[in-house]
């Protein structure tokens, strides 16, 4: 072992694979013969490939840092669900905004991604398309001042969610939400000013832009699907007699599984650059707060529902509303992992079976143990072998 140590200290610490230890080692001597009387190994570079695995520090590790914080936008969307709430507004004009939001988020993503210009131009085509789908609602039916503001409201909160302005522009959207409760003529003509801000980034969309969309056909119909799935599923909760304090229960559950998020997506990263072997990659996740966070969630949750079930106790209205939460979290952590169709799969064929009549909080517990699952067999997906000398 203190040969083995003290050749390690002999390697320089900013080798970034096995091919550069091995060189190392054989500048320092170590040809097969002195390998095979040493460590009883068959080449150089099988010494190379386990004295990486476990040299101890890597200067080349990225300085990693977790993404941004999601309050600011977090609460942002939690005035939008209470201003709503309060004000109590026809129900499919805002669902129709919110497919428009799930539908867009994923396609600015990946042209953020992949090219600024790209991003601008559909950022343009965006904005063009929540405004026309406001005045389309109002065309197809009529719908109150109040309920038209809250539009504009979210309209503009998602826009705002892709194009971050400043925290100043932020603050002035929640006052103008709230203006909408008071007077909600001015806060139409104040949000629609609100909106001009955006103007400055805009571009306009040429042919390539849509050559863009539709190369991307393979990401945008799963993303319908995945939209529909979900505004469908939170439209048929529209009726419980526990509204309010429902969505509470589905908000603080989504809004608490982006933080674990969050914090399992940077573990992951540092976890993939400073593993040196399968097995400490493995002992490493099974250590990250973030990755037992989401498992315990779910596995007390289910206990918790079994229990009620085993004294057959009446199933508390909430349950459906914690679920759908639940769902929705583990769908965030699963398209940060890049699994667009099981997420758009699970909510659309959960909401197809929904519709057939098949018990809401049951499906909603068969979705969420199956994201679960596929969420533990992706993070735990990792190439490498298991092979060492140490």
């Amino acid at each position: 072992m203190k040969s083995i140590e003290s050749l390690i200290s002999r390697i320089r610490p900013d080798v970034t694979d096995s091919l550069d230890t091995t060189t190392q080692l054989e500048t320092l001597g170590y040809n097969r013969y002195r390998v095979k009387r040493d460590f009883k190994l068959k080449t150089t570079f099988e010494l190379g490939r386990d004295l990486f695995r476990i040299m101890p520090k890597r200067s080349f590790l990225p300085n990693l840092q977790p993404s941004s914080s999601p309050l600011l936008r977090q609460l942002l969307i939690f005035v939008g669900l209470v201003l709503t709430f309060i004000a109590s507004p026809k129900i499919w004009p805002l669902m129709v905004l919110l497919v428009w939001s799930l539908i867009s988020h994923p396609l600015l993503d990946q042209a953020r991604a992949e090219e600024r210009k790209t991003f601008a131009r559909l950022f343009t085509i965006i904005f063009i398309s929540g405004l026309l789908l406001i005045i389309l609602s109002n065309v197809l039916a009529p719908i109150d001042l109040q309920t038209n503001a809250l539009l504009l409201f979210w309209w503009n909160l998602g826009l705002s969610l892709w194009r971050p302005p400043k925290i100043y522009w932020r603050l002035l959207l929640i006052l103008l939400g709230v203006l909408s409760l008071v007077s909600p003529a001015l806060a139409t003509i104040g949000l629609l000013v609100f909106s001009l801000h955006f103007i400055s980034v805009l571009q306009l969309p040429k042919a390539s832009t849509l050559k863009y969309l539709k190369n991307h056909l393979w990401m945008l119909l799963p993303t319908i699907f995945y939209a529909l799935g979900i505004a469908y599923l939170l439209g048929n909760l529209m009726t419980s007699s526990k509204l309010w304090l429902g969505f509470l229960v589905l908000t603080t559950i989504v809004f608490l599984s982006e933080w674990l998020e969050r914090s399992m997506v940077y573990a992951l990263q540092k976890f993939l650059w400073s593993s040196h072997s399968r097995e400490d990659y493995h002992a490493k996740i099974f250590s990250s707060l973030g990755f037992w966070g989401q498992i315990l969630l779910v596995l007390g949750f289910v206990a918790v529902l079994l229990v009620l079930k085993f004294f057959n106790l009446s199933l508390h209205p909430l349950l459906p509303f914690a679920l759908l939460g639940w769902a929705i979290g583990l769908g965030l952590i699963l398209l940060r992992l890049e699994q667009l169709f099981l997420v758009a799969t699970g909510f659309a064929v959960a909401a197809l079976v929904v519709f057939l009549g098949f018990p809401f909080w049951l499906v909603m517990l068969g979705l969420v143990l199956i994201f679960l699952t596929g969420m533990m067999l992706i993070i735990m997906r990792v190439e490498g072998s298991s092979t060492s000398i140490f």
